[in-house]
């Protein structure tokens, strides 16, 4: 029961305006051939997922082996991570004549890059409000 002066109209509004808490990204990137340059990661929704537009980004130092990125602070939803390994700070994915990345590629939940990019059904996650989400990635690299 609402409090002396406060009606349920003025509670639902107070609950609808709140914003809504965020939760924490967790990606562990493994198969990273060296520790040149650095490791990109974004966390994107469906509108942006396979385009250079997601607005979650961030950039850590290569450590061969394994690099993990930490993303704080983001609002609860459905997203898909991509990254690669950028050795010479390019700032971006380098693709040969035929289509090919020259850098190390890869996707939220491993999702499967067979003869085109991944599925988004298959590298999606959901992000809770307080909560944590552990997010694996392996970078493939198909040019030596």
């Amino acid at each position: 029961m609402a409090g002396p002066g406060l009606s349920y109209g003025l509670i639902a509004a107070l609950a609808a305006a709140a914003p809504a808490r965020a939760g924490e990204i967790i990606v562990t990137v493994t198969n990273v051939r060296s520790n040149l340059g650095h490791v990109r990661v974004a966390i994107c929704p469906q509108a942006t997922f396979l385009q250079k537009t997601c607005t979650i980004h961030q950039a850590v130092p290569s450590k061969q082996g394994t690099t993990t990125v930490v993303f704080l602070d983001v609002p609860p939803g459905e997203y898909a991570a991509q990254g690669f390994l950028d050795e010479h700070d390019w700032r971006e994915v380098r693709r040969d004549l035929l289509g090919f990345p020259e850098n190390g590629i890869g996707f939220s939940n491993d999702a499967p890059i067979n003869f085109g990019p991944p599925k988004w059904d298959d590298a999606r996650f959901s992000v809770l409000p307080d909560g944590a989400v552990h997010v694996h990635m392996t970078l493939h690299y198909y040019k030596l």
